[in-house]
């Protein structure tokens, strides 16, 4: 088994190539536990943290993106 998630070796060759997985696809490769929303994601941090309430800080890129290069936002 390789580290982390537990994926075994057949698991590993069958997402090697770098591929780009949907959501559902992703949970049922065991590439990652659910999806959701942000506020989804929040929630578990508070579930795995043992806390009821938490402040959350959105980081904002520097710079700009290639949605900005291209002018169209």
């Amino acid at each position: 088994m390789t580290a982390n998630r537990g994926l075994s070796e057949s698991q590993v060759e069958k997402i090697k190539s770098g591929d780009i997985f949907l959501g559902k696809d992703a949970v049922e490769l065991g590439l990652v536990d659910s999806i959701g929303t942000i506020q989804n994601a929040k929630e578990k941090v508070k579930e795995l943290a043992g806390v009821e309430e938490a402040e959350f800080t959105e980081l904002k890129k520097k710079g700009l993106s290639l949605l900005d290069l291209l002018g169209i936002l």
